[in-house]
């Protein structure tokens, strides 16, 4: 019983996950100016530094498809989770990069707001997922 509620809550949280990446990537595709203007206006009022928007569209594709693919690992392990368990590990990558990838940008180059909000959001997505996915999956084995 237990486990099955585990397995739910796991379901739920990709669901949700899945909304959240599918409208983020629709942000970034259909109003990627209006998002770092807004984080830059955010990253103002803290005295953080700005990034500018005018070469950043070949990175805010790269967002696009890496938003696109997370939403369908996040679709699958709802659908699914038994058979497309080891979808997990790329959505747990990706989360971790990014928020390793923004932290890095942040404290080496930019102290731009842009840059810390990836780890900021990314990080506790990454936590939240494997503390989901293990009490799934962990107590099925130790069941």
């Amino acid at each position: 019983m237990k486990h099955e509620r585990s397995i739910q809550l796991f379901r739920s949280l990709m669901a949700f996950f899945s909304f959240i990446f599918f409208t983020t990537a629709l942000v970034f595709l259909f109003l990627p100016r209006y998002l770092i203007q807004s984080l830059n206006e955010i990253g103002n009022f803290f005295n953080f530094s700005s990034v500018s928007i005018d070469n950043q569209y070949f990175w805010i594709s790269l967002t696009v498809s890496m938003m696109a693919t997370i939403t369908l690992c996040c679709l699958l392990l709802w659908y699914n989770p038994y058979r497309y368990q080891p979808v997990f590990w790329p959505f747990l990558t990706a989360k971790m990069t990014s928020s390793a990838c923004g932290l890095y940008y942040f404290l080496a180059f930019s102290h731009a707001f842009c840059h810390l909000v990836i780890p900021l959001i990314d990080l506790p997505i990454a936590l939240v997922g494997l503390w989901a996915y293990r009490s799934a999956f962990q107590e099925k084995v130790t069941s």
